[in-house]
């Protein structure tokens, strides 16, 4: 073992923790923190070169097309959605959309000044040269994108934090900076600014529409190695924490081919990548199966790391969007559940899949809790068949999320049913698994029976807790429901009637916990038959409890 490097950490480390009280630390990076004020004041190293002629979207150019900060790192602190503050006799803030020839270099120009790189944005003065620049976050959106090029990390606003809210556009607030943040899943805020108290910020859904069903893909036949044959195939968007959006239209290569080849979708509001669906060969429509990606598939995101995912065009992150070929990839197998069938409506197509077309930083419990995990989410019917098994929202896991000894975790979900007849009823099931379905149910329980011409109302929580860890380890689920038969024929009349309450308790083992893998809560329908209106879920939640 290299006990110099071990001393040097912890000096570097001890450093970090008692130097700040002194007021003489300059350290912008130590062990996994990003300190925001160390990355705030570049006006004496960046400057505009060349002004904007015209107000409106325009161009300048910068000289400092990167800086370095005062312990030494050298950083790029232009880039698409990180403002910044122009200081002359008008300073406001912009915000870029375009930025080019950035970069870190120890040279000079040929005319003998620093890298200078172009920005373009909207601006509403014009400004000229020499005016010099510095951060409009007061460093956090630098420390942000710096964290987010590392792989991840918190970001620290500590006592020397401070935020300008003296220009045109700036900040009123720090709640209103951090909300205008790009948000990124692996990246965490620590808030120590204010005395004696500490907030956590994480990027977390602030919506319950999910992404958008994308148009079909157009397929182009390939060399690969799918079994010799036909196939379907559909895509699903994915959002900065790694949930899917809703089914896109299927697409079919009706000749006999061993591959395809596709061009990106289009951008959607709120996604950031997308993963493919086909069938197995010669299978029938809405059986698809998600195919495992990777780079020989296509450019993968890096804004997301939930989920391996192909990159869609994101203008607010200057993402542009990567082609798909299905290269390598065997013929799925599995199982497809019969979500997106002719039983379920079209607004509740793929269930409810946890994802978002809006995400922001917002105040949580714990640094521990920047999770791929949704708020409540909203839906629609499902006219369902009888004995049948509906997949009925999903969630997917960082991989080794689950892997720590006591891990407790809450799902709650809530929901009504219409005009039950021969006393219909429901099992809800609580699975884990990898994304062929091959999953295991970890907790299950079955409501009492409807009857004809009532509404029944069920809601309630379960909480699933790691009993052990490892490659393969096990969980145990305890909750309780409650089933409401409530008398009239349309939702908004509810009669309060008894209470029957349900418990369930169960274990599972030789659980996948160290793998990416997805939770899903599926609805088994009993051997009677729901009339119009089916089962309607109205409410879903998933949250850490620790």
């Amino acid at each position: 073992m290299n006990f110099k490097r071990i001393i040097a950490s912890f000096a570097l480390a001890l450093a970090f923790f008692t130097l700040p009280a002194m007021g003489v630390s300059n350290l912008s990076y130590v062990a996994g923190r990003f300190v925001a004020s160390q990355y705030a004041n570049w006006a004496a190293v960046a400057q505009v070169y060349t002004g904007n002629a015209t107000t409106g979207s325009s161009t300048i150019t910068v000289r400092g097309g990167y800086i370095v900060l005062t312990d030494g790192r050298q950083i790029v602190p232009f880039a698409v959605g990180v403002p910044f503050v122009i200081n002359d006799a008008n300073p406001e803030l912009v915000t870029p959309t375009a930025v080019s020839g950035c970069y870190k270099s120890q040279g000079m120009n040929q005319d003998g000044v620093l890298v200078t790189c172009t920005v373009t944005a909207s601006f509403t003065y014009v400004h000229g040269a020499y005016a010099g620049l510095t951060s409009a976050t007061g460093g956090v959106a630098e420390a942000v994108s710096d964290a987010f090029s590392k792989g991840g990390g918190v970001v620290v606003l500590d006592d020397a934090w401070v935020l300008n809210t003296s220009c045109t556009s700036c900040y009123a607030s720090k709640a209103a900076m951090l909300a205008a943040l790009l948000p990124y899943s692996t990246v965490v805020i620590e808030d120590t600014s204010e005395p004696g108290t500490t907030q956590f910020y994480a990027a977390r859904p602030t919506g319950t529409t999910p992404l958008a069903a994308g148009s079909a893909l157009v397929l182009t036949a390939a060399t690969g190695s799918l079994t010799s044959g036909t196939y379907y195939a559909k895509y699903e968007y994915v959002d900065i924490n790694g949930q899917l959006g809703k089914s896109s239209t299927e697409s079919a290569h009706t000749g006999t081919i061993t591959g395809f080849t596709a061009p990106a979708p289009a951008a959607s509001t709120g996604a950031v990548g997308y993963v493919v669906f086909i069938t197995s060969n010669g299978g029938a429509v809405k059986t698809e199966i998600q195919l495992p990606v990777t780079s020989a598939n296509c450019t993968l995101t890096k804004l997301e790391t939930v989920i391996p995912a192909c990159a869609v065009t994101n203008a607010l992150y200057g993402q542009t969007g990567s082609a798909f070929s299905t290269a390598s990839s065997a013929t799925p197998s599995g199982t497809a559940y019969a979500f997106g069938n002719t039983n379920l409506t079209a607004a509740n197509d793929t269930g409810y899949t946890g994802s978002s077309t809006t995400a922001a930083y917002v105040p949580v419990t714990s640094n521990t809790a920047y999770l791929p995990f949704s708020p409540v989410i909203t839906g629609g019917a499902t006219a369902a068949a009888s004995n049948s098994t509906y997949e009925i929202a999903s969630y997917n896991l960082s991989a080794g999320i689950l892997n720590a000894q006591d891990r407790e975790w809450e799902l709650c979900l809530g929901g009504h049913m219409l005009l039950a007849a021969n006393s219909e009823t429901l099992q809800l099931n609580i699975a884990y698994g990898p994304y062929d379905n091959s999953d295991v149910v970890v907790w299950t329980i079955t409501t009492g029976a409807y009857s004809t011409t009532n509404e029944g109302v069920f809601h309630g929580c379960v909480e699933l807790t790691t009993l052990t860890t490892g490659a393969l380890g096990s969980t145990s689920g305890h909750g309780a429901f409650q089933t409401n038969l409530a008398g009239g024929a349309t939702v908004t009349t509810y009669t309060e009637g008894a209470l029957g309450s349900n418990t369930a308790t169960g274990i599972a083992t030789s659980l996948l916990l160290s793998t990416q893998q997805q939770l899903r809560v599926e609805a088994v329908i009993g051997t009677g038959a729901f009339g119009t209106g089916g089962v309607i879920f109205d409410s879903i939640s998933l949250v850490p409890l620790n």
